[in-house]
């Protein structure tokens, strides 16, 4: 009685969950080394808490028919139990693993039969064997999965000992086992699609790209809230029409055989999709550009085809915006450097002829420092639109930054149409004054010409030779027109070859300064000398500055040459107080040195090094530097004058300043040019000028000297007209420091 008890225990009635272990331990089933992995892969199919599938049910009554069997299983073998999942013959759910002959089953690929369990030491104790069911005969083919994982079997039982199985028995029973896994397969696949399709439904509801999926037969069949959003038509409008409900007009012709050919070369199940961008169509007719995502999968065995579709019109205008910003000036929405120099590359292959013209303004400058920068932009965007305007299609135009515009002209490769063009431009922009607020203004450019190929078979070459010949106007006659002749190149070549040695002069400390005397004219007392710079070139001697100042002045030295040129002044004013002689000595400054913002410091550290008070020093200011600086850049001199160092403006007279002038720098002296010196025995122009500049000297209480004096008929008429001091040949041609010493009798030098 205890033995059916424990036998109908181990024996799990339907509904019931309980798994109870006994029986003799040392007979346990073998566990595959893989269990762990078994297990999971059984789980997918998720039978084990659901109902039988009559397909399983219909296998196993097969079975028992076939093999004239009383019990016939499917029997699945989980971590402690074996559950059934059709059946015949028994009325259980299932059973413990520990008692299952299913679970020797699972450890192969052939029929695992036992003929007699009562005579099988490994089953002879075996509870379903000593008692209900009371099994002597088992045969079970195991049910493996694609992975190769024995899951269960299909096994037949006998309440009486049979012969072993027949090779026939053995493939029949085989053959039925794959059935049950087919069917097994079958219902996890679909299980999956459904779980795909549940987790496809939410994600489509939530993207914010209306996705789109059709069937073989380019039939909708999936259709979300963003498509419709996008689209247009809801989903019920849209759901069995033909995928073409979406594809532009004119892209139909070709869309159905492509969707056909698509069909036939595509490999559905290992399809990785493709992103391309097209149009698609919406209800109102209207086109949207697309990004759309393709994709290809199965249901229930036949393709489908999907579209992720996102509207891209933002990021293709984005991408249209950016285009345009990186080819054009922000400011006048001319070509900008960049897009011209590749139009103009591509314009020059193989010696192609073309035209090139540069326009730089006149005056602009001077609008731009003066109104401030706004102003100077709008003033560019009305230039720009005037000579787009007058090109029309002729050229390109682009705005090479600042204030310089170029045009390239292909096919043109007559410099005279090119120069005729190049003037039409610069009469468009001076034929009328431009607005700007309350104000007008009148604007005229410079333009420089180059042809190719007789100018230039290259970009770098034409621009370059069409900028000698703007640099050519510009430096004399501002306002012309300027064709590019060979002689502008060698000239160019002249001056960079100087420059470049004057650069490295400046390094090599090539530099030296020689002083001119400045006599009080009232009576003849040497009162203070001007520096003036030398070039002590190793192969051609003492230079005086007429041969290199320029070219200093071009290069990135001019700064730091004077800023040497202080310091070196204030060490030479030093050493003359020391001897007796409290000298005021003249230095002249280089634009450079107003621009860099370091004037006020280097004039100080100068006077502090050599412990010298600010009368011991002046500096010298040409009209060029005066005219060429704002307001903001004259604070260092402000500043130095406060600390009684001299400003002098020298050469006055010469160039454009204008007497509003005199009242921006803080000046303590003018320096009547030779050039109204020299003749004033002659010239009664010269005597007026002069006799101006002294009137004008004295009214604004400014101390005057007179530069070039070279006689004594010089000398008196000044002196009589209180010109307060002299300076030229009748005293000194500038000499070094240990000359200048000996011509004056400065003793200790």
């Amino acid at each position: 009685m205890s033995q059916q008890i424990g036998v109908a225990a181990l024996l799990d009635q339907p509904g019931s969950r309980s798994l109870v272990m006994t029986g003799n331990q040392s007979c346990l089933p073998p566990v595959p080394l893989d269990d762990e992995a078994r297990l999971a892969a059984l789980a997918s199919y998720q039978l084990e808490y659901g109902t039988t599938p009559p397909a399983l049910q219909q296998i196993a009554a097969f079975a028992a028919d076939v093999f004239q069997a009383p019990i016939a299983l499917v029997s699945l073998v989980a971590r402690d139990r074996q559950y059934f999942k059709g059946q015949v013959g028994l009325d259980a759910s299932g059973t413990s693993r520990d008692v299952s002959f299913c679970a020797h089953a699972i450890m192969g690929p052939d029929v695992f039969v036992v003929p007699d369990a009562t005579r099988d030491p490994r089953f002879s104790s075996n509870p379903l064997v000593t008692g209900e069911p009371g099994i002597r005969f088992y045969a079970g083919a195991p049910l493996i999965s694609p992975q190769g994982h024995g899951l269960g079997s299909l096994c037949i039982i006998d309440r009486v000992p049979r012969p072993p199985l027949t090779d026939r028995e053995r493939r029949l029973l085989t053959s039925l086992a794959e059935l049950v896994m087919e069917r097994m397969e079958q219902q996890r696949l679909d299980i999956e699609r459904r779980a795909t399709l549940a987790r496809f439904t939410s994600m489509a509801a939530a993207t914010p790209s209306a996705v789109v999926c059709a069937d073989a037969d380019r039939r909708i069949v999936f259709w979300n809230a963003a498509a419709e959003q996008l689209l247009g038509w809801s989903a019920a409008e849209a759901l069995g029409q033909e995928l073409e409900l979406i594809v532009p007009k004119r892209m139909r012709a070709a869309h159905a055989p492509n969707f056909v050919r698509f069909l036939a070369t595509c490999d559905v199940d290992t399809y990785r999709g493709r992103t391309i961008e097209l149009p698609v169509l919406c209800r109102n007719e209207t086109e949207v550009p697309a990004e759309v995502t393709l994709s290809a999968w199965r249901e229930d065995g036949q393709p489908v085809f999907g579209a992720a579709i996102r509207d891209i019109s933002l990021r293709q205008r984005a991408q249209a915006d950016l285009l345009h910003l990186a080819h054009h000036d922000a400011l006048t929405g001319l070509l900008n450097r960049a897009r011209f120099t590749d139009l103009a590359a591509k314009t020059l292959k193989n010696e192609a002829p073309a035209g090139l013209v540069l326009l730089d303004l006149d005056g602009f400058k001077h609008i731009n420092d003066t109104l401030g920068h706004g102003a100077g932009d709008t003033l560019l965007r009305e230039i720009a639109s005037r000579l787009t305007a007058c090109l029309g299609h002729r050229g390109h135009l682009a705005r090479l930054g600042g204030d310089e515009f170029a045009v390239l002209l292909p096919g043109t490769a007559d410099f005279v149409a090119a120069n005729a063009l190049a003037e039409e431009l610069q009469q468009v922009l001076s034929a009328a004054p431009f607005t700007i607020g309350f104000r007008r203004f009148s604007i005229g450019a410079t333009a420089g010409v180059a042809v190719a190929p007789a100018q230039g078979h290259d970009l770098d070459t034409l621009l370059s030779n069409a900028d000698l010949a703007l640099y050519q106007g510009k430096a004399t006659r501002p306002g012309s027109c300027q064709v590019f002749a060979p002689s502008l190149r060698s000239d160019y070549d002249t001056r960079r070859a100087l420059e470049a040695e004057v650069q490295r002069a400046a390094e090599r400390g090539e530099f030296v300064l020689h002083y001119q005397p400045q006599i009080r004219l009232a009576d003849g007392v040497l009162v203070g000398a001007e520096a003036l710079m030398r070039w002590r070139h190793p192969g051609r001697g003492l230079l005086t500055p007429g041969s290199f100042l320029s070219a200093l002045e071009a290069g990135p030295r001019a700064g730091a040459v004077g800023d040497w040129a202080i310091d070196e002044v204030c060490r030479q004013a030093a050493i003359w107080r020391q001897a007796g002689k409290p000298l005021k000595l003249g230095v002249n400054l280089f634009s450079e040195q107003l621009r860099t913002g370091n004037l006020e410091d280097t004039v100080m550290a100068g006077l502090q090094r050599w412990k010298l008070p600010g009368e011991a020093i002046e500096l010298e200011l040409t009209e060029t530097i005066a005219l060429s600086h704002d307001d903001a850049t004259l604070r260092p001199l402000h500043a130095l004058r406060k600390q009684g160092i001299g400003i002098a403006f020298d050469d006055f007279g010469t160039g454009f300043a204008s007497l509003a002038t005199l009242k921006r720098f803080p000046l303590t002296r003018l320096k009547i040019d030779r050039s109204f010196v020299s003749d004033l025995d002659t010239d009664p122009h010269d005597r007026a000028i002069v006799e101006a500049v002294l009137a004008l000297g004295r009214g604004l209480e400014l101390n005057i000297v007179a530069e070039g004096i070279e006689t004594a008929e010089q000398e008196i008429f000044l002196a009589k007209r209180a010109c307060d001091e002299g300076q030229g040949y009748r005293y000194s041609r500038p000499c070094s420091p240990k000359e200048f010493s000996a011509l004056f009798s400065i003793e200790n030098y």
